[in-house]
């Protein structure tokens, strides 16, 4: 069972995780192919494919999964990612991995060979980051790596570490952090955490919603599925200004991308009810066992409705 404690922010954390990704000419990075680790590097099972990617791996299938890590499946143990229990897996291809939308749509090209019928995307804000970070990382031509300040060295992350305990101390001063008492956990989270300027990135922000619309239109039918994140689920006695002014930003992510799509009437939007703090990890930002088992099931009701 996954580690209850796991923060792939934290540098040392975080370095495990790093170690299993490389630089990848096409898709920006991929998984190390064919990694079977049985928890004990990461708190967690992780496996791959041939293909360095995770989950469903049939290229000729009707559907398609894109997204960036909640799609990919992450921090949760081998057959307890959502897409385990929402369908057959020979039905779909995993296509998700946490890079931008341009190297999204190459590995579609690169590796789909089906009919088109139905893409399942999980929309995080991050998607507009990550479009605009890989983008940087080409035009300079560095390192991935070097290019998004990712460390794996030991005495690196020694100083990532205490750099990170210093802003966290100046963030709960300030009100950038947060840091609560809910249920049976502490959380301890940034009120600032994805939030985007979209109108000084325009550029970025056209980018994203050309990729994703040529990404859409290919497909018979798309559903996006809106992934909550965990700033949006903070209970309102523990909220501030600072939060509110991200949960803004978070809608205005969400609805350029809804209203880019007004020409697709294959394209339909959806978010999931009933999500929770306790869904997720204390200390990361992604689902747990029950976040996952809940993601599922709602994937299973929209795949039902969809028919």
């Amino acid at each position: 069972m996954a580690r209850a404690n796991l923060n792939f922010s934290d540098p040392f954390q975080g370095r495990r995780w790093l170690k299993y990704l490389r630089p990848d000419p096409r898709s920006g990075l991929r998984l190390l192919p064919n990694i079977d680790d049985d928890g004990r590097q990461l708190g967690f099972s992780l496996r791959s494919n041939a293909l360095g990617l995770r989950g469903p791996e049939n290229p000729r299938a009707a559907g398609v999964i894109s997204g960036t890590s909640f799609a990919m499946g992450f921090a949760v143990d081998n057959g307890r990612n959502w897409y385990d229990l929402a369908f057959d897996p020979t039905g779909w291809l995993n296509l998700g991995l946490p890079v931008g939308v341009k190297e999204l749509n190459a590995l579609l090209d690169e590796l789909y060979r089906g009919p088109e019928e139905t893409l399942l995307f999980l929309y995080h804000p991050n998607v507009y980051t990550f479009t605009r970070n890989f983008a940087l990382a080409q035009a300079w031509k560095r390192n991935l790596f070097e290019a998004m300040g990712w460390e794996t060295r030991l005495f690196k992350c020694i100083e990532l570490k205490a750099r990170k305990q210093v802003r966290q101390l100046r963030g709960l001063r300030d009100g950038s952090i947060l840091r609560f008492r809910h249920g049976d956990a502490t959380y301890v989270l940034s009120a600032l955490y994805n939030r985007f300027d979209y109108e000084k990135e325009a550029e970025t922000v056209a980018q994203t919603l050309a990729g994703l619309h040529a990404m859409f239109a290919r497909f018979r039918r798309t559903l996006v599925a809106r992934v909550w994140l965990k700033q949006e689920l903070v209970p309102p006695q523990f909220q501030n200004a600072t939060l509110w002014a991200t949960l803004a930003n978070y809608e205005q992510g969400w609805e350029l991308l809804r209203k880019r799509m007004y020409d697709l009437p294959s394209v339909t939007f959806h978010a999931p009810a009933g999500f929770e703090l306790s869904d997720y990890y204390p200390g990361d930002t992604h689902w747990n066992e029950a976040g996952n088992r809940k993601f599922a099931t709602f994937v299973r009701g929209l795949l039902a409705e969809a028919e």
